[in-house]
């Protein structure tokens, strides 16, 4: 299994997460947030 920094994130991918991120508050960014957990499940279920 690839770690999360041998994966390389599509155009797609990258435009989400981007996109994920500046609709998140600051102090609100981090692991344990429900709606990144979401993202990262949906786009990276083996990990």
């Amino acid at each position: 299994m690839k770690s999360r920094n041998e994966i390389k994130w599509s155009r797609d991918e990258t435009i989400l997460a981007f996109d994920l991120y500046c609709r998140t508050s600051f102090g609100k960014i981090g692991q344990l947030n429900p709606d990144i957990i979401k993202f990262f499940v949906f786009w990276f279920p083996m990990l």
